[in-house]
């Protein structure tokens, strides 16, 4: 189950170091803490939950694998939950900030030329005379 949230964490993390590290290369205000108190929030939200499910009393049936597959969809849901959320977090970042990128896309631009970092890395890879 930790992979969805695995994968998702790892993006988040990602983007908000690169955006950390750029947003302190142009001397710029950190406009990522807000994105890691929320990250904090949610995961503090999260856990009550996650224990829930696995202290929930069983319910009454004679077939003891449904009680284990109903504790399984209701953890699988709380991952993958919490795995969109940080995927949203991620692309939110990356759009708010995405100033951030520019030290890392195109070491050569000017701080102040205003420019989309995701244009300048999908035009990076087009071959010369398009």
């Amino acid at each position: 189950m930790p992979c969805c949230t695995g994968s998702s964490g790892s993006l988040r993390a990602a983007v908000l170091a690169v955006t950390a590290f750029g947003e302190a290369s142009l001397d710029r205000p950190p406009s990522w803490i807000p994105t890691a108190a929320a990250t904090a929030a949610v995961a503090l939200a999260v856990l009550p939950a996650a224990f829930a499910v696995r202290r929930r009393h069983g319910i009454g049936t004679t077939d003891r694998g449904l009680d284990a597959a109903l504790r399984a969809i209701t953890a699988y849901r709380i991952v993958r939950t919490l795995a969109a959320f940080l995927a949203a977090e991620a692309g939110g970042l990356l759009i708010t900030a995405s100033y951030a990128w520019t030290p890392l896309l195109e070491p050569q631009a000017a701080p102040s030329q205003h420019w989309m970092p995701a244009v300048v890395a999908g035009a990076r890879w087009l071959p010369p005379g398009r």
